[in-house]
């Protein structure tokens, strides 16, 4: 991907369930930036945050309602 790119993803359970984020693997660059939010947009809660040359394996967030928003 190219300088200054943004990305974003939207993802909801089926029937009302928690949305669970696993890393299973995944680094991002030093100056990359990964938010993970517990609803449907960036202006949800945040239920985690990740920059700077940061290993991803391994990280899980749980939302509280059906809706994440990377």
């Amino acid at each position: 991907y190219g300088p200054n790119n943004r990305t974003w993803t939207y993802t909801t359970s089926n029937g009302g369930e928690s949305v669970v984020v696993n890393f299973l693997s995944g680094c991002i660059a030093a100056r990359d930036v990964i938010t993970v939010y517990d609803g449907t947009n960036n202006g949800a809660t945040i239920i985690g945050t990740n920059s700077g040359a940061t290993d991803l394996t391994g990280l899980s967030f749980v939302s509280t309602g059906e809706s994440v928003f990377i």
